[in-house]
């Protein structure tokens, strides 16, 4: 028998063994409140479901529906929350620079907070493009803009990007240098102010 329905069949059995107790009259012994119990486990209904059955899957399905809809509510509530505040903060003055090796460059900017929230942990997803436009990498990994940024702060940022290993000549490392890049922001963290009494 599986471990998790063992806890939900003595909760089973101490209902259905409740609701026969007042049946239990001065001439009935204890074995035979036992054997309507034993009946109750065992007799099948029209879906082949005995009581038991029945009141297991009454118990672990409402206490799943319960717990789904309070963890969906909460993180819809999260999700809700964070979309709006993202929705307000803004990215500019995006430019690719050189980096400190011939095989990097860089995408540096700023990025301000105009949302009424303290955010941080702010990640941002890059897409380097050529000068025509044409994408040439996206950032493998997601950056995390470091500190806390206030309603109205503004912080800056880089992205580091490598073009290739020293090795390489250096036409073609050029050729793979970017022109622009597309910055997006996929998640954030808001700070909530703790109340206190």
């Amino acid at each position: 028998m599986n471990n998790n329905i063992v806890p939900a069949l003595i909760i089973g059995i101490a209902i259905v063994g409740t609701s026969l107790l007042p049946k239990i009259t001065a001439s009935h012994t204890i074995d035979n409140a036992l054997d309507q119990l034993e009946r109750s486990v065992e007799t099948k209904d029209k879906s082949g479901s005995t009581r038991i059955e029945r009141i297991i899957k009454g118990i672990s399905k409402s206490a799943s529906t319960g717990f789904k809809s309070g963890f969906e509510g909460d993180r819809n509530e999260t999700n809700i929350k964070k979309i709006a505040v993202k929705d307000k903060i803004t990215i500019s003055q995006v430019k690719v620079v050189h980096g400190r090796m011939k095989t990097e460059e860089k995408i540096i900017g700023i990025i301000k907070n105009e949302s009424d929230k303290d955010i941080a942990d702010v990640s941002l997803n890059v897409a380097f493009k050529d000068k025509n436009g044409i994408l040439l990498d996206v950032n493998a990994t997601f950056v995390s803009v470091r500190g806390t940024l206030k309603p109205g702060q503004e912080l800056g940022f880089e992205v580091q990007r490598q073009l290739g290993d020293f090795n390489e000549k250096e036409e073609v490392l050029n050729g793979q240098r970017s022109t622009s890049a597309v910055i997006s922001i996929t998640d954030l963290r808001i700070i909530e102010s703790i109340k206190t009494k």
